[in-house]
């Protein structure tokens, strides 16, 4: 079992809360994250490697692609 960390993110990036995650492995971690999606932009991370990256509703934060990432993921993309 591998530890994850799930961040909850404002419309700002800041982290709102945490959530620790054991999972089998990334695409255990991958659904479970996917299962918490609240409308919150939200972050999954290993130790220091990012997996993939929820944009929520009120989000105003770049997001990155994870080949386990099943939608709502999206590409990360330049601000403008």
């Amino acid at each position: 079992m591998t530890d994850y960390r799930l961040y909850f993110l404002d419309a700002k990036g800041h982290i709102q809360n945490v959530e620790e995650l054991t999972c089998s492995g990334d695409d255990d971690a991958v659904r479970a994250a996917s299962s918490r999606a609240d409308g919150r932009a939200m972050e999954l991370w290993q130790r220091d490697r990012r997996l993939c990256a929820f944009t929520g509703v009120e989000a105003d934060v770049a997001v990155v692609t994870s080949p386990l990432a099943p939608h709502p993921f999206e590409p990360l993309s330049p601000k403008p």
